[in-house]
């Protein structure tokens, strides 16, 4: 589980995301694809708005959500391994 902590409560529409790909003999960059990802403006209440994408291991992917969500806290939750080397939330 990897959790992030914005500065402030934020509106977004849209996240890009890449795995970590540091060292592949020890570690395979699919790790983490279709982690929940859940979002929360008090670290209490989460709302579910989607996974990470298939093949965000080998490029960045971007995924839009069905509608814009507010947050400062948003958690990445997988069952194995997950490594995030870039993740970029916007509001289009």
């Amino acid at each position: 589980e990897i959790t992030f902590e914005l500065n402030y409560v934020h509106e977004v529409t849209a996240l890009e995301i890449k795995g970590y790909t540091g060292n592949s003999s020890l570690w395979g960059s699919s790790n983490g694809e279709n982690a929940n990802i859940t979002v929360s403006t008090d670290k209490t209440k989460w709302d579910n708005v989607g996974t990470i994408p298939s093949g965000f291991g080998n490029e960045v992917k971007k995924l839009v959500f069905k509608q814009p969500f507010q947050f400062k806290f948003i958690k990445f939750k997988h069952s194995s391994y997950l490594g995030i080397s870039y993740l970029r939330l916007s509001k289009n």
